[in-house]
């Protein structure tokens, strides 16, 4: 019966020895957690610290940009009102040099109607381009 005790014996000392190594294995994981734990928090704190930054850095970007836009805005509202009088100073003028007026000296009666005038000599050419005839009166 000898070699029937060894081997209970021998099979108690692996259980004990395969206790303790599940027992260290169960302690390095419970490390290795921990440790992961920690580096992701420590991630996790860093994305926020970039995220934070980012988040600035955008404001700032997205502030200048609209001062640029508005800048470039006023410029153009300025370039537009001043073709704008420009055409009304045109406009004024080729008025004053067809009907000899201004608009601000008044309307007299003997306007034309139509934006045209009549020329002045009979046998002149008209607003289409051609002579008109005109009926001579024999005295």
């Amino acid at each position: 019966m000898g070699n029937l005790t060894e081997d209970i014996a021998r099979l108690c000392n692996e259980i004990i020895g395969l206790r303790e190594s599940r027992l260290g294995f169960m302690n390095t994981l419970t490390r290795a957690a921990k440790e992961r734990g920690q580096a992701v928090a420590q991630m996790q704190a860093n994305i926020r610290t970039a995220l934070g930054e980012m988040a600035h850095e955008g404001k700032a970007n997205r502030t200048a940009f609209a001062s640029n836009v508005r800048k470039a805005v006023s410029g153009l509202v300025q370039t537009v009102a001043d073709l704008r009088q420009g055409f009304v100073t045109d406009v004024e003028g080729a008025r004053k040099a067809w009907f000899g007026l201004s608009p601000d000296e008044g309307k007299t009666d003997a306007q034309p109607t139509g934006g045209r005038t009549q020329p002045a000599d009979e046998n002149a050419e008209s607003h289409t381009g051609k002579a008109r005839k005109t009926k001579k009166v024999r005295k």
